[in-house]
C-alpha cells in the first residue's frame, strides 16, 4: 500500500557550503564583535572577527601554492580537507610550564 503525504512537497534547497552558512551570512556584518573564545587558563580572549580572520588565514594557507609556502590543496583536484577542533585556543606545548602539560589536550 502507498501512502501519500498530506503536506506539500519540500522546496528545492540549493547546494551550499557549510562555511558560508555558518560564517559568511550577510547579517553577520552588523553583529557586534563579541568574545567567541576564552582560554580558561590564561584569560586570553578571541573575538568573532578575530576567529573569522584565523579561519580565512587557514583556508588561504591550504589553497596557496607550495612555491609560496602553502599546501596547494585544490577542489578542482577533488581534494577536500575537513578540520574538527575543540573549542579552544591552540597553544604551543613548549610555552606551558612543564608541570601543567598533563592538563593540555594533545594535538
Amino acid at each position: 500500500m502507498h501512502y501519500a503525504s498530506l503536506f506539500p512537497p519540500l522546496p528545492q534547497v540549493p547546494e551550499q557550503n557549510v562555511h558560508h552558512i555558518l560564517l559568511g551570512r550577510p547579517e553577520q556584518q552588523s553583529w557586534r564583535n563579541f568574545t567567541l573564545q576564552v582560554d580558561i587558563l590564561t584569560g586570553e580572549r578571541r573575538s568573532f572577527r578575530e576567529f573569522l580572520e584565523r579561519v580565512r588565514d587557514g583556508a588561504t594557507a591550504l589553497e596557496t601554492g607550495t612555491e609560496h609556502g602553502g599546501l596547494e590543496i585544490r577542489p578542482e583536484n577533488d581534494e577536500i580537507v575537513g578540520i574538527l577542533s575543540e573549542n579552544c585556543l591552540v597553544r604551543d606545548p613548549t610555552s606551558i610550564p612543564r608541570n601543567d602539560t598533563q592538563n593540555w589536550p594533545h594535538l
